[in-house]
């Protein structure tokens, strides 16, 4: 599941996909509202039944082999819930990993907005900008599931954290020291090296092996 923010997508996977094991089969997930005329979901489960729907319609139908959602930042958010409602209507669900992904009322959340604004800002320069619609989908998304907190699951849950905190912006107020994320009802917490960006594109083989043993831990 690709992040709510502007500038992300597939690509955000890309080196990520690359690191996992050759014979996994992997897709990516944008959230809607950030094209032009794309209408945005009314509400969250309208959102996330989108998003399910998609998944279900990605497999073909076949539920012998249960889906692996995943998702960094805020598409942790979206993997997560989204993973629930497919468990809730009998697709099977092996499990959900989550990288980095924060509850966005949470105060170690709010201390790094700033810090992970200028980060976007830079991505920005390497990019076509930012849009009227990319910042509204976001301004939208982001009203959709800043109350989220992750609720008990029938599935295994990872969420790996980074282990580096993000540089701080100029003008800002130092990342705090408790900046690293903390999720209830996870089954599994581990750290991987980078930073909020690093750990899924320069880091992405030590993130890809922590995925892979986990799972394979669960048998």
């Amino acid at each position: 599941m690709a992040p709510i923010v502007p500038l992300t997508g597939p690509d955000t996977y890309f080196t990520l996909a690359g690191a996992l094991p050759g014979t996994w089969a992997v897709s990516c997930l944008t959230p809607p509202g950030f094209r032009t005329d794309e209408p945005l979901p009314a509400t969250r489960e309208a959102l996330v039944e989108g998003l399910a729907q998609a998944v279900a319609a990605s497999t073909g139908g076949d539920t012998t082999d249960p889906v692996i959602l995943l998702g960094t930042s805020s598409g942790g958010i979206l993997a997560h819930e989204t993973a629930r409602h497919l468990a809730d209507h009998g697709t099977p669900v092996r499990a959900v990993v989550l990288l980095d992904t924060y509850i966005l009322e949470s105060p170690a959340a709010r201390a790094l907005q700033p810090h992970l604004w200028h980060g976007l800002y830079e991505r920005e320069h390497h990019a076509d900008g930012f849009t009227a619609t990319d910042l509204s989908a976001y301004a939208w998304m982001e009203q959709l599931i800043h109350t989220w907190t992750p609720a008990p699951t029938p599935f295994p849950t990872l969420l790996l954290r980074a282990s580096d905190p993000l540089p701080a912006s100029p003008g800002a107020d130092p990342v705090p020291h408790d900046w690293q994320t903390a999720l209830p009802h996870i089954t599994t917490t581990r750290t991987t090296p980078g930073n909020h960006f690093t750990l899924v594109n320069q880091h992405a083989s030590a993130a890809a092996g922590h995925i892979t043993d986990w799972l394979t831990g669960l048998g």
